[in-house]
């Protein structure tokens, strides 16, 4: 039976994970701060697919999805100089 200390893989609990394969010294990256929700993404590709769709349907569509793209993509870059 195992010890009551030791998790699935054999590993002693609080133990660094080991290094990769021929990664002596190295262990696994953790991200420091991961970034903060948001639906620029979602507004991004809502733009993209009515651009689309414009360019087949209706030119009014079309630009509509271009101010959406360019809204979203100003967005995006006003949240990357926040987080530094």
């Amino acid at each position: 039976m195992a010890d009551d200390r030791t998790v699935r893989g054999g590993l002693p609990q609080g133990a660094p994970s080991p290094a990769p394969p021929g990664r002596e010294g190295w262990t696994a990256a953790k991200p420091e701060r991961l970034p903060s929700r948001t639906l620029v993404p979602i507004w991004a590709a809502l733009g993209i697919v009515l651009l689309l769709w414009g360019v087949v349907t209706a030119y009014l569509v079309a630009g509509a999805g271009a101010v959406l793209l360019g809204v979203a993509a100003l967005g995006w870059i006003g949240e990357l100089r926040r987080e530094r």
